[in-house]
């Protein structure tokens, strides 16, 4: 049945214009990835069963879940809807969905009932969504698939005004597919959607999730990944994701699984089951996405690290200057009453450099104590990584001994700052630079994305990353001085060997 959706989807195509096969022929599911999302369902033997794609194009999800049932077996009559709104598509879905009830009648003696309805799917369920005492009850599924279409609508559009309990302006209709959908599942009912991965992480998506996962948890995700290309890099996540919802208790674990194709058993990795909890972060309801056995390996060893920076007597801090409220204070060049200002641009090749040439207002005339800060060895990480870095986690030793004239020096705001927690104390050389090691690695790296929800790197949610003993720290600072470098490759061998991970 899939194949057949997928030969006469292509013969659609081929008919069109060069042009039109560009525009139209991205739209459509991959054979793969439509055996991927029917192969997620759990099928129920039941007399009669009832199935929703609300996105159908040509019908290729809907041919692949109805294979799926038929070849489960124990389901007598299928009742399917499909929602399609483009003319150029529906000709080849009623002809598609015409063959695939006679191959379930003839190969699986299974009664399809097909209906397609031409309606935009959203409107036409949105008196029932928006239910009041004369609302007609809206039909409820007990499976639905789909791929739906992605485009910003307006926060005026009628889409986004009928469902405001989900978003609160320009949303991608994406995401009000997924929430309608999530409506219109029977109790016990599933769903398996493909979705933008920005759905698991961004603020913006807040409501939807809230509104998704409350009234259907996740069952199962499957990522798509592009593999790095450089040793000590991570594998990178396709703009798309595969969602499994399911309306009934929380489960106590979320099935997972990745692929860097369309989702071929071939290149498909599956994981051992990973804890609700920790991939559905508790607060905004974002999502932790792993997306191999090595990063699950990474998180389970970090995660079992002793230590935190508190414990070992350190404090984060952000950055005290910010320099559109003080620019009147700002200096290019030193003069009297001036301190050094670090820049987030003063680090260069795991080194505070100071003073650069290319770094305007290096120098800022201290108006209050707050924006001076004691001359003490720290570790200065990027809070607000630029898309150009390669690292999200960028960081910088500075030296007390770089600015021995000073008592006091200050700090950009768009960096954090790691030092002493007892201001009379200094972080020794082996420390520091063991602490740079560890937060330059790939193995923190690769933990620090996947646990961490927000794009730039805070304070607090870095003050809570696991550490190693001091011991250990000290001991891979203490290699690191040894060979005078502090190259990628090099922090990466030094950590996996004294955590004991494997090379990459």
């Amino acid at each position: 049945m899939l194949n057949l959706a997928v030969r006469n989807t292509k013969k659609l195509i081929r008919e069109k214009s060069k042009g039109d096969n560009v525009r139209i022929g991205r739209y459509f599911t991959k054979k793969p990835t439509a055996a991927l999302m029917a192969n997620m369902f759990d099928v129920t033997p039941a007399e009669q069963i009832s199935v929703l794609d609300p996105g159908a194009g040509t019908g290729i999800l809907a041919a692949a879940l109805i294979e799926r049932i038929c070849t489960a077996g124990g389901v007598k009559i299928i009742n399917l809807t499909c929602y399609e709104t483009d003319p150029e598509m529906l000709p080849m879905l009623e002809k598609n969905l015409e063959r695939v009830r006679k191959k379930c009648r003839h190969d699986y003696g299974v009664k399809l009932v097909p209906t397609v309805n031409t309606n935009n799917y959203i409107i036409d369920r949105r008196d029932s969504y928006t239910v009041s005492l004369f609302t007609t009850p809206a039909e409820k599924y007990d499976y639905i698939i789909m791929n739906p279409p992605s485009e910003l609508l307006d926060a005026d559009s009628p889409e986004v005004l009928s469902m405001r309990n989900v978003c609160s302006g320009a949303t991608d209709i994406a995401y009000l597919f997924a929430a309608m959908s999530v409506f219109s599942l029977n109790e016990g009912g599933q769903l398996v959607t493909v979705l933008p991965a920005a759905v698991a992480t961004s603020a913006y998506c807040a409501k939807v999730r809230a509104y998704m996962f409350e009234s259907a948890p996740i069952n199962a995700l499957h990522l798509f990944t592009v593999p790095a290309k450089a040793e000590g890099e991570m594998p990178k996540k396709k703009k798309n994701l595969i969602m499994k919802l399911v309306k009934a208790d929380r489960p106590d674990t979320i099935a997972i699984s990745s692929s860097t194709d369309d989702g071929t058993p071939e290149k498909t990795e599956v994981l051992p089951p990973v804890a609700y909890d920790f991939i559905v972060r508790e607060g905004d309801l974002s999502l932790r996405l792993i997306a191999s056995n090595d990063d699950l390996t990474l998180i389970n060893k970090i995660s079992s690290l002793p230590c935190t920076f508190e414990s070992l007597g350190l404090k984060i801090r952000t950055g005290l200057v910010i320099e559109s409220k003080c620019r009147e204070q700002l200096r290019n060049a030193n003069e009297e009453g001036a301190i050094p200002l670090i820049h987030p641009q003063s680090i260069r090749y795991g080194q505070v450099v100071f003073p650069q040439n290319t770094v305007k207002n290096q120098f800022i005339v201290p108006s209050t104590p707050s924006l001076a800060q004691k001359n003490r060895n720290m570790i200065v990480v990027k809070r607000i990584p630029a898309k150009s870095d390669r690292h999200h986690l960028l960081c910088g030793i500075y030296m007390a001994m770089q600015c021995p004239h000073n008592a006091y020096i200050s700090t950009h705001n768009k960096l954090n700052f790691i030092v002493c927690e007892d201001s009379a104390k200094e972080i020794d050389t082996p420390l520091l630079y063991g602490l740079y090691v560890t937060l330059t690695s790939d193995v923190y790296e690769r933990y620090y994305r996947i646990t961490t929800a927000s794009s730039q790197v805070n304070a607090s949610e870095l003050s809570t990353l696991p550490l190693p003993d001091a011991a250990t720290i000290r001991a891979m600072g203490s290699k690191v001085l040894m060979t005078r470098q502090l190259g990628d490759k090099v922090c990466n061998i030094v950590l996996r060997e004294a955590l004991s991970l494997p090379r990459q």
